[in-house]
């Protein structure tokens, strides 16, 4: 919605309906995500299928609870995708052209973080992996998905032309990169109480970050090995010295924000490149701000 008001569209209310359905999205992919990782919490509260076994268990309903419970946040999350559809579909007064446009950059988005999730999902399954292959999962995951996929999505509403979708995909690519390496640091680094995040849910799923892949890339012998150890494993908040220990020791900490500083000054550059407004430009600064200094 930034994109669009920065890009000067027209019919804002309309626009505002429309970009609801990223959430409507966002919400229907996170159910799904967090069946697949096994999560037991987000932003602080229960996973959709975590609530669902329970509440069930409190009605002392009988069967495989935590199957059902599942089951049913799966058609809880295919819900919310068909409500994304209604929206993108209903009637608006948006310019037939800039609305055809943004549905093909919703289609597209919602292709890529698919074909993303499942080369996530695929990792888990590899003893080992490459920068590359994290780089591909990252990029289309986390920056295309979140990032630069909705920046164009309201830049198309608007009637922008392709000069300023470039931008979209630049800016992004580099705000996304930060925002993925640091999510994978704060799963490190921040207690669950502050991250409100099931702790150490990466190395559970066994997870291949640029994290991991630093020590099994950088890292001792004895480093690799312990890391093997981890992976898979069942790890508790009292767990974090030792695991922190084992990334900071390794340098794969320092790595991680030295990454993230890169990538938010590639973003802050490209910002400066651009021709918005003074307000505007304000607006994008606090959002790069936003993605550096959060915490969960």
């Amino acid at each position: 919605f930034l994109m669009f008001r920065t890009c000067g569209g027209r019919y804002p209310s309309e626009a505002l309906r429309l970009v609801t359905a990223l959430e409507l999205f966002h919400a229907f992919a996170l159910i799904h995500d967090d069946i697949m990782d096994r999560g037991a919490s987000r932003h602080g509260i229960p996973t959709v299928h975590v609530d669902v076994t329970r509440r069930l268990a409190r009605q002392h309903c009988h069967g495989d609870l935590a199957h059902v419970g599942e089951s049913q946040a799966i058609l809880a999350g295919d819900l919310l995708l068909t409500w994304a559809h209604g929206v993108l579909h209903a009637p608006t007064r948006i310019i037939p052209e800039r609305h055809t446009m943004a549905l093909r950059i919703f289609d597209a988005m919602a292709e890529e973080v698919i074909i993303g999730q499942m080369l996530d999902v695929d990792l888990t399954t590899r003893p080992s992996a490459s920068n590359g292959l994290v780089m591909e999962k990252m990029r289309r995951k986390t920056a295309g998905y979140s990032f630069i996929k909705p920046l164009q999505f309201g830049a198309s509403l608007a009637g922008a032309d392709q000069k300023i979708l470039r931008w979209c995909e630049t800016f992004g690519m580099s705000l996304g990169l930060a925002f993925q390496i640091q999510d994978d640091l704060i799963d490190l680094e921040v207690p669950e109480a502050q991250s409100h995040k099931t702790p150490f849910s990466d190395l559970k799923e066994q997870q291949q970050t640029m994290l991991t892949q630093y020590i099994f890339d950088h890292g001792t012998a004895t480093e690799r090995r312990t890391l093997r150890t981890l992976m898979g494993t069942e790890l508790k908040e009292k767990d974090r010295s030792r695991v922190r220990s084992l990334f900071e020791e390794s340098g794969a900490i320092a790595y991680g924000h030295s990454l993230v500083d890169r990538y938010i000054l590639q973003a802050e550059r490209t910002l400066d490149r651009s021709m918005f407004t003074r307000s505007s430009y304000k607006k994008f600064k606090d959002f790069i701000y936003t993605v550096r200094d959060r915490s969960h």
